[in-house]
């Protein structure tokens, strides 16, 4: 970070809230982010644009008009409204180390957690290279934070 500028990286979850007013957590979040510096920087990493076109193709399943068109104006939103970290090398060795440490502290059910949480995981390591806090209010992110103190973390839904 560059002088006092903070950069926050959201979680797909945190970008949802922001715009789903029927959550609960809706409010809370976008407080928060009405609340952040001009000098700071609110970004997304491409794996949250993943995501969410996964959500674009999965909703279109359901056959709900309502569904598809809010998922889609939440994607729309998101691309008009957040940096996009793309992956790095940094992120790759974060990634790398953060996956093995957590290998050894989840020891069991290990190779479904492992798979489930890759993409968080990914997204933990670009946090940490780009020394961004991340934004979630995912239960992996405070183990996460517990094994990694160097890993930035806040719950906007509180």
């Amino acid at each position: 970070m560059f002088g006092d500028m903070k950069r926050y990286l959201l979680d797909s979850n945190t970008v949802s809230y922001l715009h789903d007013s029927k959550s609960p957590f809706c409010q809370a979040v976008k407080k928060r982010a009405e609340n952040i510096s001009d000098q700071d920087e609110i970004s997304i990493s491409i794996l949250t644009v993943y995501e969410h076109c996964y959500g674009i193709a999965k909703a279109t399943d359901y056959n709900d008009t309502d569904l598809i068109n809010k998922v889609k104006n939440t994607y729309s939103m998101m691309l008009d409204s957040f940096t996009i970290i793309s992956l790095s090398v940094e992120g790759a060795e974060e990634f790398g180390k953060l996956k093995n440490e957590y290998r050894i502290d989840q020891k069991k059910d290990l190779q479904k957690k492992l798979k489930v949480d890759t993409v968080d995981l990914m997204m933990a390591g670009t946090a940490i290279a780009k020394n961004a806090i991340f934004v979630s209010n995912d239960k992996i992110f405070g183990e996460i934070k517990k094994m990694r103190p160097d890993f930035l973390l806040e719950d906007w839904t509180k």
